[in-house]
């Protein structure tokens, strides 16, 4: 073994790469978001769904074939350490297994197409189980560290799927979309980030009040019409963005609530269509109150 694969078991590091800075590309304040992505169950996907290729189509199919078992695998890893974990931390866990759920039923229900192609998914499934079986009895920290290790093939593999189009053109649509990044999961996204942002100004405009409330006048008139009037204007603009686009995403989540709008088409075009209608009332509401509605 030489310098280059030697590993300094004591620190972790190769052999003669000391004192170089460690980074992460994970924010420090990542937020797990779960994703209730449903797939066209209607759809006729064709055999070789991928470019007509049986090869190309194969490898897909036996990745999905193998996530199942070890998706169940993960969250069965990280339940003995739930209860001993601190709030935040634990309620990441809890997002981690609702997404592998979700995940697990989206790739069972490709698994029973291709399997209706006349692919044996099960013998693949098998594999996977019989490699997981070797973990039984084994530490619980060492299941832990088989997790991470996998979900970080499963990053990588998924950086290069999502960020690169190549890997799936000429992919029949709807079984591509099972692999892609889609409208619906920037909505979610945007869900949660005007929740915060709706949380925050609450805040702020509460605060406002109270600095009117209690004369505090000198600190309002530098927000509103001294140096830092702009920074206000910004953030009432993002504001009324913000409560506009959750108003209706939330409207659409009721929609949900009652088992309507999963189709995955419509469900892709509705976020569009939601994402591109929220800027319609703060641009009217702001053309109003600069103009004061004059002609």
């Amino acid at each position: 073994m030489n310098d280059q694969t030697r590993l300094d078991l004591e620190r972790a590091e190769p052999l003669g790469k000391t004192g170089v800075a460690r980074t992460t590309a994970t924010p420090a304040e990542h937020e797990l978001i779960v994703r209730d992505q449903r797939f066209d169950r209607e759809h006729m996907v064709p055999r070789w769904w991928h470019s007509n290729d049986p090869v190309a189509t194969a490898w897909y199919n036996s990745v999905s074939a193998s996530l199942p078992r070890g998706e169940a695998f993960f969250i069965d890893t990280l339940k003995p350490f739930r209860d001993d974990l601190p709030p935040k931390l634990r309620a990441e866990v809890k997002a981690f297994s609702k997404q592998e759920i979700n995940h697990t039923r989206e790739h069972v229900a490709f698994n029973r197409l291709i399997a209706d192609h006349g692919y044996n998914v099960e013998s693949i499934a098998e594999g996977i189980q019989a490699m997981l079986d070797l973990t039984e009895g084994r530490p619980k920290e060492f299941n832990l560290a088989i997790t991470i290790a996998l979900e970080h093939f499963a990053a990588i593999i998924s950086r290069h799927l999502l960020s690169d189009p190549r890997y799936l053109d000429g992919a029949d649509p709807v079984a591509a979309d099972v692999w892609r990044w889609h409208a619906t999961m920037l909505s979610s996204i945007l869900h949660r980030a005007s929740g915060i942002i709706n949380y925050i100004g609450a805040i702020a405009l509460t605060a406002w009040l109270v600095l009117l409330a209690t004369g505090t006048e000198g600190c309002v008139a530098i927000l509103t019409t001294g140096s830092l009037s702009w920074l206000t204007t910004i953030g009432l603009v993002v504001l009324t963005w913000s409560a506009s686009y959750h108003l209706l995403n939330g409207l659409r989540h009721l929609a949900w609530d009652i088992g309507k709008g999963f189709d995955p088409a419509g469900s892709n075009m509705r976020s569009v269509l939601i994402i591109a209608l929220s800027f319609l009332p703060p641009a009217l509401i702001w053309f109003f109150a600069l103009t004061g509605g004059a002609s």
